[in-house]
């Protein structure tokens, strides 16, 4: 829900929609407590973190991914742990080769 009203907001105001949608993010990522909010939020880290890397955005993508590694933990979702450490060492790579250009 809250990420459909970011959407809203960000097309209607002149305003960094991923950095909006990565506060919102972290602020209820101190709240949740049930592994299925955990998870869910786990995920929505990973896609925010594929956004920013389809900005070439990598530093923060891969921050991205640690939050969503902390939350998949806790949620004991190893699968989505494993899915997201995949997707982080990929940002990783390619941070490093647009650090070498």
């Amino acid at each position: 829900v809250a990420t459909k009203v970011l959407d809203e907001l960000t097309k209607t105001f002149a305003v960094d929609a991923l950095k909006v949608r990565s506060t919102t993010l972290r602020k209820l990522s101190t709240t949740v407590k049930s592994g299925t909010a955990q998870e869910g939020l786990a995920e929505a880290f990973l896609k925010l973190a594929e956004d920013y890397a389809a900005e070439s955005q990598y530093d923060s993508a891969i921050e991205a991914t640690k939050a969503a590694t902390v939350l998949a933990i806790k949620a004991k979702n190893l699968k989505l742990r494993d899915t997201v450490k995949n997707r982080a060492d990929e940002y990783l790579l390619k941070k490093k080769s647009l650090d070498k250009t």
